[in-house]
This record gives C-alpha cells, sequence and structure tokens, in this order.
C-alpha cells in the first residue's frame, strides 16, 4: 500500500504582480494626502450647510461665525491639500487615479474661490 502524497503548496511568482509596492514615504504622503482632502470636504460641506441654508433662514450671528471659521479651516486645508496632491502624484509608483486628483484639486480651489468672493464683497 503506497502512502499518499502530500500536496504541494503553488509558489506565486512575485515577479508577474501587476501593482508594484509603494515605498513607506508613499504611503504616508498619500495618507496625508487623502485625510487633508476629506478635511476640506468636511470643511466644504459644512460651509455650504451653514452659511447658505442656516444663516439665510435663521440669521444667526453664531451661525454665521461657525460658518466663517469653517471657511478657515477649509482654505488652510485646502492650502495644504494642493501641495500633497503634487507630491503623492510625483512619489508614488503607480498615479493616484485621475477622479481623485480632480476631485481634490476642484475640492481644494472651492474653499479659495469662496474666500475670494468674501472678500472682494466686504470691501477688504
Amino acid at each position: 500500500m503506497t502512502r499518499p502524497r502530500p500536496k504541494r503548496l503553488r509558489r506565486t511568482n512575485t515577479g508577474s504582480n501587476p501593482i508594484p509596492k509603494e515605498t513607506l514615504t508613499a504611503d504616508a504622503v498619500t495618507v496625508a494626502w487623502l485625510v487633508s482632502c476629506l478635511f476640506t470636504w468636511v470643511g466644504d460641506g459644512i460651509l455650504i450647510v451653514l452659511g447658505t441654508v442656516l444663516a439665510a433662514q435663521f440669521r444667526d450671528q453664531r451661525l454665521l461665525a461657525l460658518a466663517k471659521l469653517a471657511l478657515l479651516a477649509s482654505v488652510l486645508f485646502a492650502l495644504t491639500t494642493l501641495p500633497l496632491t503634487y507630491l503623492a502624484y510625483r512619489a508614488r509608483r503607480t498615479a493616484p487615479p485621475s477622479g481623485m486628483i480632480v476631485a481634490a484639486v476642484v475640492g481644494s480651489l472651492a474653499p479659495l474661490a469662496i474666500l475670494a468672493v468674501v472678500v472682494t464683497r466686504s470691501g477688504l
């Protein structure tokens, strides 16, 4: 009687992997970029909700002050998102998805455009 053969494990060829590994620096820049994008978009959302919907209905000065604070935070995160977009594009071996790049740039330019409108309307 013969013994059954043990099953051999298949070896995977790591050289044929189509997705190359990213460096730790590229991963860190990508995570910082995505977190900065997220905070910019959250600030934009708060600004839109507080500045247009709630403040227009209630004319509450506290809501307007909170909307201005959200604008400030959104502008600061937008100013960090734009250079991080460039760094994430350059540091990675595979380029980030083009839709994400467009969303990051448009989401970062929106609070800057809103700030420009607010400054020109107030006459500063």
